[in-house]
């Protein structure tokens, strides 16, 4: 499918004001992200906007998720090479020219281009993983519907956008795959109730990626606060990791040479 390369392309510059050859400094131009989104087998997908730019309710967890996507998703990328995989990491705020991005128009901006890359990948059949944090402990009072939350690592589909092989992945990661039992053994809970099944949310990324033939999932790798307490910052985190995303770089290794 890499000949649908030039209709997303086209597709972006539609409804982008921005030239996307436009280059600044060393970031990426569009052409270039959509070019490695092309080129990859996997696509890591961080979502969140970073500290310091606009956040319309997209910063994650304590508005700094990204701190520690960012590192563990980069730990990913070098374990998936181990296993010949080709991969790339989408960013939202290279959706954009500008180094941070400050208004509306350009937070809307950079996600729209965000999910006509998500499209392009969807469309190769890449597999899409959405590597988050999630949050620790919520007491009801403080949480809506005055329900106590209990946050841990957990897989979440979207039911609107589930092909077979986004199933078949969850599944696979859940019961084939000791996955969890390595996310457990750095200290890091499973939200309870969800050892052995994936949890069912709307989710914007999700009901794009989630159609991929080559699977879309998103995996709480842990609680933030957790993290934070365990192991102090996003880098020891992030290697605390490594063994986990070991697991998960292999199955989906051996999950795609079936497809």
């Amino acid at each position: 499918m890499k000949f649908l390369t030039p209709v997303i392309l086209l597709m972006l510059t539609a409804c982008s004001t921005v030239k996307l050859d436009q280059n600044n400094g060393s970031k990426p131009t569009l052409v270039e992200i959509a070019q490695k989104v092309t080129s990859a087998k996997v696509i890591i997908l961080t979502d969140h906007t970073l500290p310091g730019h606009l956040n319309l309710s997209s910063g994650g967890a304590a508005d700094k998720e990204r701190l520690f996507i960012d590192p563990a998703a980069d730990v990913f990328a070098q374990q998936l090479s181990e296993h010949g995989l080709k991969s790339t990491i989408l960013k939202v705020e290279d959706m954009i020219p500008e180094d941070i991005i400050t208004t509306k128009e350009q937070f809307d901006q950079a996600y729209a281009n965000y999910d006509q890359l998500l499209k392009q990948a969807v469309a190769q059949g890449d597999t899409i993983i959405s590597l988050h944090f999630d949050a620790d402990i919520i007491m009801g009072k403080d949480y809506k519907d005055n329900q106590l939350y209990i946050g841990g690592v957990q897989i979440i589909l979207d039911e609107r956008a589930v092909s077979p092989e986004t199933f078949k992945l969850s599944y696979y990661l859940l019961h084939d795959y000791p996955l969890f039992d390595t996310l457990n053994s750095a200290g890091f809970r499973t939200r309870p109730g969800y050892q052995d099944k994936p949890r069912y949310q709307n989710n914007l990324t999700l009901n794009i990626t989630g159609h991929s033939s080559g699977g879309g999932i998103l995996l709480e790798l842990a609680p933030q606060e957790q993290a934070i307490r365990l192991y102090d910052t996003p880098e020891n985190t992030a290697h605390a990791l490594i063994p986990a995303l070991s697991v998960l770089a292999k199955a989906v290794s051996d999950f795609r040479k079936y497809l």
